[in-house]
């Protein structure tokens, strides 16, 4: 009977190391897979970053080089240009006008009496 129960003892020991083997190899299996995972994932990223960065700069070149086109800031310039000039015309209605009169002083004198002949 003691021969037996030495037996059952070394059986178990026996098996509690297989079993902690077993456990350790999972556990080693379980770390590869999950560094080639976070491989693959980090791959994956930094492509479709890559590629986003790639059609981003790309949109961004072309836009530039289309809005800064000489053509294009010519035109806008010409279109402030036109603005701020027809900012500074002025009717006047119910002037008399004389022969012998400057027209140029005229309007000055207006100007002036409506407080508007820093403007011009």
């Amino acid at each position: 009977l003691s021969e037996l129960e030495e037996q059952n003892e070394k059986n178990q020991k026996t098996i509690i190391q297989l079993q902690s083997e077993v456990i350790s190899k999972r556990d080693e299996e379980i770390k590869e897979m999950k560094e080639s995972l976070q491989s693959a994932v980090q791959s994956a990223v930094q492509s479709t970053v890559e590629t986003g960065m790639k059609s981003y700069a790309s949109v961004v070149t072309k836009s530039c080089k289309n809005a800064f086109a000489p053509k294009r800031i010519c035109s806008a310039l010409q279109t402030v240009a036109e603005n701020t000039e027809r900012k500074k015309n002025v009717i006047i209605y119910g002037v008399e006008e004389k022969e012998s009169e400057a027209l140029s002083t005229v309007v000055e004198d207006i100007l002036e009496k409506i407080d508007e002949r820093d403007s011009w």
